[in-house]
């Protein structure tokens, strides 16, 4: 897990910064020699606890329209069912402050300041990331043999590179007709 996230558990910080209900996409931090491991940790409040569950995407099957899942209860965010040993978590796409809009000359006015505040630890393309990384989790469970990003369908001598929106687009309509109540739990 990353080592900032794993000392404001440690200090007992990490409730300071998370908003409860929250979801966790974790990868397994070493290559292994098989597939790669996959879990979403989600954590709600369970009255004087916190309900952590961990659904582990790796061991899903198409017979299943969810993945397996095992639920913990835990007092703090320090207990290893929250900081799962050998997990990486999925990297975060920020937004940025604008280094032009605050200079030592001209300081950021405070409302500036918040807004970009609110957009770097908000970000859509966080989300946009999040909700790839489980769309593609899905596809190779439920679609396994659906197009890849950047598959090159040959035409002739020469190959032509199909659009990743087309692609996309294809996979969605696929999901959409095939497997529509899987696509809806998973996506809650």
């Amino acid at each position: 897990m990353n080592l900032g996230i794993e000392y404001l558990a440690r200090v007992g910080l990490l409730s300071e910064f998370l908003t409860i209900p929250c979801s966790l996409f974790l990868d397994v931090s070493r290559k292994t020699k098989t597939k790669s491991e996959k879990l979403v940790v989600t954590i709600s409040n369970g009255g004087d606890n916190y309900i952590v569950k961990h659904w582990h995407i790796s061991h899903c099957t198409i017979e299943e329209a969810l993945p397996p899942m095992e639920e913990h209860y835990v007092k703090d965010f320090s207990n290893p069912n929250v900081i799962v040993p050998g997990y990486r978590l999925l990297k975060y796409n920020k937004n940025p402050y604008p280094g032009n809009k605050n200079t030592w000359r001209l300081p950021m006015p405070d409302s500036t300041y918040q807004k970009y505040h609110n957009q770097y630890f908000n970000a859509d393309c966080h989300r946009l990331a999040r909700d790839k990384w489980l769309f593609h989790s899905f596809l190779k469970i439920f679609l396994p043999n659906m197009f890849t990003f950047g598959e090159t369908i040959r035409h002739g001598y020469f190959g032509t590179r199909i659009p990743a929106e087309l692609i996309t687009s294809r996979q969605k309509h696929e999901i959409e007709r095939n497997f529509p109540k899987e696509w809806k739990y998973w996506k809650m």
